[in-house]
Parts: C-alpha cells; structure tokens; sequence
C-alpha cells in the first residue's frame, strides 16, 4: 500500500471519527503533522488539517473528505473499531457469563 492510499483511508476514518463525536480537532493535527511526513507533498490539505483547531470543525471535515473522499463500508468499521462498549451481564437459561462456544455447542472445535 502506497502512502498515499493509506493516508486516504486513514483520513476517512479519522472523518468519520470526527463526525461522531470519537476524535477531536487536537487528534486531527496530531496526525496530520504525523502523515505530512509521509506524503511527498502533492496533498495540500495535509498543510491545512495541521492548523484544524484554528479552522474549526465543519473546515476540516471538508478537508478530511477532500483528501479521503467518501467513505465506505470498512470505513465506518474502522472508526468503531476502537470504541469500548460496556453492556449489562446477560445469561441464556442455564448458560453462565463467558462460557465458551465449545462449552455451548458439543462437537465444536
């Protein structure tokens, strides 16, 4: 994968992100500043996204987009990828907490 095309895909995720309220615009320069290092200088929203606090959200999620363009499937699985989500314990009847598929199903391997 080219550097080019991951700071593409990265950039979309990180739009997403930004959208649903899992990154701020501190995050967006950190990177930023990060994949400027990476490109050989022909992306110029990278010099913008650098200065996004100064910018304001709605500014960057343009630049995010000008740079990724529009985001896919695997995109928003990314963007979710890290987020920790804390659900009650539940049981089936006569099925404890963090039983294991095999201890379920007899056969499986």
């Amino acid at each position: 994968m080219t550097a080019r095309r991951r700071i593409e895909e990265e950039a979309r995720v990180l739009g997403l992100r930004l959208r649903l309220g899992l990154a701020d615009l501190a995050a967006i320069e950190r990177w930023a500043d990060q994949a400027i290092l990476d490109d050989d200088g022909s992306q110029t929203e990278l010099a913008e996204l650098c200065l996004a606090r100064q910018s304001g959200e709605r500014t960057a999620q343009v630049r995010l987009a000008m740079l990724g363009g529009d985001p896919v499937e695997i995109d928003l699985m990314r963007a979710l990828g890290m987020v920790k989500i804390e659900a009650p314990e539940w049981t089936f009847t006569g099925v404890k907490p963090g039983a294991m598929a095999r201890d379920l199903l007899p056969g499986f391997v």
